[in-house]
């Protein structure tokens, strides 16, 4: 033990040795100050070691590439852990750093991929945005409450500045606080794991590199109070597919989603000002371009890689304008997007007593945009009722789920959705229900009206459509009305005589004459309606 105490320096006396998998006897190495640069770098079967509790420092490179090591005791004398020290340790599951340690340098623990858990003590003063980058597996960061210049607020599992609000360091499970302001840069950088993640609003920047290397990461819906993506922000998002870009953004930098190539379709708001170099390039199958800004920005060849296989969607109006901008006129086609309208019309328009009528749903709608739900309150005068058992979706709505829903004072509330499915094609009926009149409902011409109308798109977005009136009559046909006068009078005891004798009356209709529903028309009917003449009997339909 005094031997080990009287040394002083390691240098790199075990760098790439392999034979050490065990070092328990550095603990006692009490002489040293630091483990020096290189120390042990590339020993790829040691799995555990405990250092000295006379070391201040770990250096650069010190344990770089120890892929067993499994376990690191770290004494409450280090103060610093440098640049390097554990990048590569991919066998490392949890690591305790102690009250003491004050700066975590430049990739200090990069790809320790298998590290789960992560606690910054209190004096911890100085974290690099490389320090834990690409640790996939980590799912338990916690601060401690007493550090001045980090926290992680409301077991968020995250790293947060805390006097900018800026999230520094994310995980697979963070959950980001409506506290946070900035995404901060490559705070989630390389993490292989990450499928999805909630930004809420109050968010107004994406650091450079924030989720650069997420390549498990799908979709991800953005905030309205995002006004910034910057640079790098979402490169190399392999199966990133849907992305929502809010009304409020400003700026798209370079390579904010390059090499995105799973990503087939991106709608650019009107806020946005500027789009740099490569900012969505390399994206293979980005096929629909939507752009919101009736004048062309001003963009370099670089901006849409493929866009000779893709097609714009411009403003109505716009058409000219794109097609003679730079690189704009390169898109395959340009097509000028249209108004989505909703249209709810009665069928027969005329409708009479004891039938139902059908009330047809239409939509005209973009090709640009997938919708995966419609709901309105429909509202319909007294007397009249949708029939729920009636709804009959079209071709357009296959897959979707159709609900109808009553409300007060004679409103329907009407859902068409899916989780998965969306409505096909441009133009025609959606779904067409049944319209029902009430016994005493008089003659005369009615309007209902299609309220609330919301369309919502597959990045949950929705949109709100145009209030729509839709007319009808109804022609209020008795029992014993068999000619349609609107009356039951003597015309139409004699148009009964002359069909029960076999004569062929004029406008005789059958429906109205079979007064005792047994499906034929005899005596008794013809008595009936001489009956209701009377008053004997009362006006039905």
């Amino acid at each position: 033990m005094d031997e080990a105490a009287a040394v002083t320096y390691l240098g790199d006396a075990f760098s790439f040795n392999n034979d050490i998998v065990q070092f328990p006897e550095l603990q006692y190495f009490t002489g040293l100050k630091e483990i020096e640069s290189y120390s042990f770098y590339n020993c790829k079967n040691l799995k555990a070691i405990q250092l000295p509790s006379s070391i201040t420092n770990i250096s650069t490179s010190a344990f770089y590439g120890c892929l067993s090591l499994q376990e690191v005791l770290i004494p409450g004398s280090v103060k610093t852990i440098a640049d390097y020290a554990f990048n590569g340790c991919v066998g490392l599951q949890e690591l305790s750093l102690p009250e003491g340690v004050t700066t975590i340098g430049q990739y200090a623990f990069n790809s320790c991929s298998s590290l789960q858990s992560l606690h910054i003590p209190s004096t911890v003063t100085s974290i690099t945005v490389s320090s834990f980058w690409a640790c996939s597996s980590l799912t338990s960061v916690t601060v401690d409450e007493d550090n001045a210049v980090y926290d992680s607020r409301g077991e968020c599992n995250a790293i947060i500045n805390t006097t900018t609000n800026t999230l520094f360091l994310g995980t697979v499970a963070t959950v980001i606080p409506s506290s946070v302001t900035t995404i901060g840069p490559s705070s989630f950088y390389g993490n292989s794991k990450l499928k999805t993640i909630e930004i809420p609003e109050g968010v107004q920047a994406i650091g450079g590199s924030a989720f650069s290397g997420c390549t498990a990461l799908t979709s991800i819906n953005l905030p309205t109070t995002l006004t910034t993506i910057s640079n790098g922000a979402f490169s190399g998002c392999t199966k990133l597919a849907k992305v929502q870009l809010p009304n409020g953004l400003k700026t798209i930098e370079t390579n904010a989603f390059l090499r995105c190539s799973n990503l087939r379709k991106i709608h650019i708001p009107a806020t946005v000002t500027s789009i740099g170099s490569y900012a969505f390039s390399e994206c293979s199958k980005l096929l629909k371009v939507a752009v919101d800004f009736s004048s062309p920005l001003t963009i370099n060849s670089m901006v849409f890689s493929h866009r000779k296989l893709a097609t714009l969607y411009v403003p109505k109006g716009c058409y000219s304008a794109y097609k003679n901008a730079n690189y704009w006129k390169e898109f395959k086609s340009i097509v000028e997007l249209t108004d989505n309208t909703l249209a709810v019309t009665v069928e027969p328009e005329a409708m009479m007593a004891g039938e139902s009528a059908a009330l047809n749903v239409s939509l005209e709608n973009d090709e640009f945009f997938s919708y995966r739900k419609v709901q309105m309150d429909i509202t319909l005068p007294e007397g009249f009722s949708l029939d729920a058992d009636a709804i009959t979706p079209s071709d357009r709505c296959a897959g979707m789920t159709v609900a109808l829903e009553p409300m007060e004072g004679n409103v329907y509330r009407l859902t068409c959705s899916s989780e998965s499915a969306a409505i096909t094609g441009k133009e025609g009926v959606l779904l067409t229900m049944g319209l029902k009149a009430d016994k005493g409902v008089g003659k005369g011409d009615y309007q209902g009206m299609a309220a609330n109308i919301m369309l919502t798109d597959d990045y949950g977005s929705s949109r709100a459509l145009a209030d729509t009136e839709f007319n009808w009559s109804f022609a209020a046909y008795y029992m014993g009305d068999v000619n349609h006068s609107g009356t039951v009078d003597v015309t139409d005891v004699i148009s009964t005589v002359d069909y029960i004798l076999g004569i062929e009356p004029a406008d005789f209709y059958v429906d109205r004459a079979d007064m005792d529903g047994d499906n034929t028309i005899i005596i008794t009917d013809l008595i009936i309606i001489i009956d209701t003449i009377l008053g004997i009997f009362p006006l039905t339909y």
